[in-house]
């Protein structure tokens, strides 16, 4: 038979044409097969319209080699009607023309040697190499996300191997970030070579508080923010001190100090008032043995404290392998396809449902005990604290565990449970909690779901008792790239409010709380950023009044600011700020500079002499927008000892 792609010889036994290679497809295969049992002359004759001798002699020839049918096939193409200036032989014979002729190459049935293959075309490549990347990257991204992981363990795991993959997993990223905090807490006990850092408490008054601070003075209404900043450096044995005083983000004096404890002299000057220095040396000398006693008693406390606290390796190590254990003991979990719902958002997920009966307490109190009695970790940190303490402490877990042998059988009396429920997202995290406490047939349920459309999320936690609400945190807002916005409220049943229900009208809604650009990933490592607000129309006294806590954090600067806001309006606001501070410049007066000792009644009045008050008070003025004068400064002091 031939190919009906190019025309072809093709064998009896082939799957493909060797010159084009077209597959047979079924119907020339069933052609093929219906044939009897002729030479491929034959088969092609057999097949052909009537065509004259040339045709009748090929079906009357015996099979025949291969070059047999080659002349076969010239005989038949010289006795065929006239096809277009012979093309039927020239399209045979040209499967033959500059071919070797090897023996090897010409099976029975087959045609002589194959033409030059044809060059695939590069799209198909290109199509090939991008099929490939994506699926590459597919995968990639399924493995960053988690969902790789938690696909395998959910659909190749027993229930019970992937409910500990998920709890495991989740437990173990809260404890990198107990950790984080934890490693940073005890890296601040190290010695104390030098006290540097910047400190500033500002106050911005709004609409609210400026009559009210016109009732000192009518002068000081226009006072927008004050502060007071202090920065201190170490150089040395030279400890710098400087501290500034702001008004409407203008400084409005400066005090620099420096002492140096190992010369026991020291300086300060305000340049505001005076070029001149204050010598401040009297008296270091006992303040400096003050700061070496109390200083070194300081530091040995917090050696003590650093060499007791096990370091952040050593928890990590010992927080795991109990959990470990916890979820170890954890078995006959039922998995399920569910949905959980918060605030009109919805979420597919799996449901992972144990129970925490009396057994499970039992296998996994014994077998923590067990843990902790050979526990290296948790020896290395007994003997820290007392060493001598350690084998005591060995001896009572020994005296549990004998307790624990005997009260086995008794464990079957125990009559209440917990039905622990775990709801897993794709991404194996877990997306909400549900406990139900079973004790004398009183049920207690205690859940937590966070479901997720997008970026948008819904929460809701709550707990019930027989079936009534007892408490409740609703929520919804945005999540993306770990910040969130969005906004909650609390309710409490009236019962539970008990005699504050004469302050509070209703349980619903008694607290409303405001998020904003609340980063988790940054409260994961330590800091905190984003704006919590707080407000309630449940409380008679304080409608109208919310309360703003402001988180802002870097790795140089810590500070949180809190307001006080009247219909939205800033009522006062005070900011807390903390950071490394500047190295300040250690004051060294030279031999031309003037010097007063701060002991010497004489010297001191002659520096007050120098202070021109009035020059000081415009200076005020003319940077903050003030209309001051020395007698408002008076008043002010007047009027303050009455208020106090």
């Amino acid at each position: 038979m031939f190919c009906k792609n190019c025309g072809s010889l093709i064998g009896e036994n082939n799957a493909f044409c060797t010159v084009c290679g077209a597959r047979v497809d079924a119907e020339t295969q069933n052609e093929r097969a219906n044939q009897p049992d002729m030479g491929t002359g034959q088969q092609y004759a057999a097949n052909q319209p009537n065509a004259g001798a040339g045709q009748q002699y090929a079906a009357g020839q015996p099979d025949m080699g291969a070059g047999q049918q080659y002349a076969a096939g010239q005989q038949y193409a010289a006795n065929q009607p006239n096809t277009g200036a012979g093309q039927q032989f020239t399209n045979y014979q040209q499967n033959f023309e500059n071919q070797p002729f090897e023996p090897a190459n010409f099976a029975q049935g087959q045609i002589p040697p194959q033409a030059p293959k044809k060059k695939r075309k590069k799209g198909g490549f290109i199509i090939g190499g991008v099929v490939a990347v994506a699926a590459v990257s597919s995968v990639g991204v399924l493995a960053a996300s988690g969902r790789l992981g938690n696909f395998v363990h959910k659909n190749f795991t027993s229930p019970e191997s992937y409910f500990k993959y998920v709890a495991e997993n989740n437990t173990k990223d809260a404890i990198k970030s107990f950790n984080t905090g934890y490693s940073k807490a005890v890296d601040s006990f190290d010695q104390v070579t030098s006290v540097n850092g910047s400190y500033t408490v500002r106050l911005d008054a709004g609409n609210e508080l400026k009559p009210l601070i016109g009732m000192i003075d009518p002068s000081l209404k226009d006072i927008d923010n004050a502060s007071i900043s202090v920065n201190t450096s170490f150089d040395d044995s030279v400890q710098n001190v400087q501290l500034k005083a702001n008004i409407n983000d203008a400084d409005i004096a400066t005090v620099n100090a420096s002492i140096d404890m190992e010369n026991e002299e020291g300086y300060l000057q305000i340049p505001e008032l005076s070029d001149s220095y204050i010598d401040i040396s009297d008296g270091i000398e006992e303040i400096n043995d003050e700061l070496k006693s109390s200083g070194a008693e300081y530091q040995e406390m917090l050696d003590e404290v650093k060499n007791t606290l096990p370091d952040a390796k050593t928890v990590d190590k010992v927080l795991n392998t109990y959990v470990d254990v916890a979820f170890d003991n954890i078995s006959d979990v039922s998995k399920s396809s569910d949905k959980i719902e918060a605030e009109d958002v919805s979420q597919s997920v799996t449901a992972l449902t144990t129970t925490l009966d009396g057994q499970y307490a039992y296998d996994t109190a014994y077998e923590m005990l067990e843990t902790l009695k050979d526990d290296e970790n948790i020896k290395e940190i007994i003997e820290n604290i007392d060493e001598a303490s350690y084998d005591e402490f060995r001896d009572s877990i020994s005296d549990t565990l004998d307790s624990l042998k005997d009260e086995k059988d008794s464990i079957d009396d125990v009559e209440g449970s917990a039905d622990l429920t775990l709801y897993v997202n794709g991404k194996g995290e877990i997306a909400g909690t549900e406990v139900l406490v079973d004790v004398d047939g009183q049920e207690v349920v205690v859940s937590s779901v966070m479901p997720r459309s997008g970026s948008r999320f819904g929460y809701e936690m709550k707990a019930e008792y027989e079936g009534m609400e007892l408490f409740s945190l609703t929520g919804s807002g945005t999540l993306k790239s770990d910040v969130m916005n969005g906004t909650f409220n609390v309710s409490v049943d009236d019962e539970l409010l008990g005699d504050l229900d004469e302050y509070v009208s209703g349980g619903d809604n008694i607290l409303t709380i405001d998020v904003k650009d609340f980063d988790i990933s940054d409260s994961k490592d330590g800091m905190l950023n984003g704006s919590f607000t707080f407000s309630t129309d449940a409380v008679r006294q304080v409608k109208g009044y919310k309360l703003n806590v402001e988180f802002a954090t870097t790795k140089k600067e810590t500070s949180v600011a809190v307001a006080l806001l009247y219909e939205d309006d800033n009522y006062a606001k005070v900011t807390l700020t903390s950071g490394e501070g500047e190295n300040l410049k250690t004051l060294q007066p030279s031999g031309s500079d003037t010097v007063y000792s701060i002991t010497d009644d004489s010297d001191m009045q002659d520096y007050l002499s120098e202070i021109d008050i009035d020059a000081f008070i415009d200076d005020i003025n003319d940077k903050c927008g003030l209309d001051i004068d020395l007698d408002d400064l008076e008043d002010m002091g007047e009027n303050l000892d009455d208020m106090m």
